[in-house]
């Protein structure tokens, strides 16, 4: 059988008391809201999430513009990209897997069993 690395007992449980302490425990199954969304005067204030700078706004959206990923059509859900591929530049091409590492991992996925009992991944 295979080598367990998963959680202790006592790290799924000290999580199990954070999330109750701090309301995201599910807390209704048909909703999936949490019991924090169902009984907010029961929780403390959420912490607060600091947001991103005036300069990294303008510096992210500087970079959309250039690679194209803006919204170019808010009906269609298009980028700028798609609408007009001959204004940008190729994506980079994504390197695939060597005929060495498919038959590594092939050869894993046997040892292990995975293909045989999920096929639906492979």
């Amino acid at each position: 059988m295979g080598q367990n690395t998963g959680k202790t007992r006592e790290q799924v449980l000290a999580e199990l008391r954070a999330a109750e302490r701090d309301g995201t425990l599910l807390g209704n199954h048909e909703t999936g809201e949490t019991m924090r969304e169902l009984y907010p005067d029961r929780y403390p204030p959420a912490p607060a999430v600091k947001g991103k700078t005036r300069a990294e706004v303008k510096e992210e959206l500087r970079q959309a513009e250039r690679d194209g990923t803006l919204l170019g059509n808010p009906e269609t859900g298009e980028t700028m990209r798609e609408l007009y591929p001959d204004r940008y530049p190729p994506p980079p091409a994504v390197r695939g897997k060597t005929r060495a590492e498919v038959l590594a991992e092939l050869a894993e996925a046997d040892k292990s069993d995975e293909w045989r009992n999920n096929p639906n991944n492979w």
